[in-house]
């Protein structure tokens, strides 16, 4: 039976966590689903936006195969809401390697009971409007639509869960 737990990052985990994100990255761009650069993805871009703290992994048997982000403020999707009343969720990414085993949907559930515990009702992210096949996980979860918005060139779907 597989073993799956949920860490909170440590310092020592940056490069696993920017290695599955370009993994993701890369797989979506060979999908024709480009999401993130790989430029994006290093460490001296993340942590401008990120702490190492905010980021959560994912073990299956001892090995990490997935990544997010939760964070209390976000002021590039969500600049108008205060600090601590609601957690966004970012960046979550699964290995291929564990693709189709539901981890996703752990993650996910990690992040609504996290908010739960921090006495937070509302859990938030956004996602690239064109992704349909993952808004519509989103949406199955729970996530319900706030607003699409156009951010250079692009439009993002706004989304909330409340608790």
């Amino acid at each position: 039976m597989d073993k799956f737990v949920i860490k909170q990052a440590l310092e020592s985990d940056i490069k696993s966590i920017c290695d599955m994100l370009k993994e993701a990255a890369n797989w979506c761009k060979d999908s024709g689903m480009a999401i993130w650069r790989d430029e994006e993805l290093d460490w001296d871009m993340l942590s401008k936006l990120y702490r190492y703290d905010e980021f959560y992994l994912g073990y299956l048997n001892d090995e990490a195969v997935a990544v997010m982000a939760l964070q209390e403020y976000d002021k590039v999707y969500w600049p108008l809401i205060p600090k601590g009343e609601s957690l966004i969720l970012h960046k979550l990414a699964v290995k291929r390697s564990a693709a189709g085993k539901g981890i996703s949907l752990k993650m996910i559930d990690f992040a609504k009971e996290r908010t739960k515990s921090l006495g937070i009702k509302t859990l938030r992210l956004d996602t690239l409007k064109d992704r349909v096949k993952l808004r519509e996980i989103y949406e199955r979860e729970g996530f319900e639509l706030v607003k699409e918005i156009m951010m250079n060139d692009m439009e993002f779907s706004l989304y909330k869960y409340e608790l």
